[in-house]
């Protein structure tokens, strides 16, 4: 197992309990990558940003955006 993987069963098992077969095999990758990245930010890991006027910026911006208009008014 890589580490990378290791430090992600570790991290979601830590807060939530389940045994490491069930976030290997059963929890879909998209959803435990958002528990991980909230349980870091928990734990005071700062986030890193796209720069000001980077691409990456103008694509999160246009996503941010669009998802706005997605809540029912």
């Amino acid at each position: 197992m890589p580490v990378w993987e290791a430090q992600y069963v570790i991290v979601i098992s830590s807060r939530s309990g389940w045994t490491e077969h069930f976030i290997r095999w059963e929890l879909p990758l998209s959803r435990g990558l958002a528990y991980y990245h909230m349980a870091r930010m928990l734990d005071g890991d700062r986030m890193r940003w796209p720069e000001e006027g980077s691409a990456r910026r103008g694509v999160m911006t246009k996503i941010k955006e669009w998802a706005r208009g997605l809540v029912c008014k």
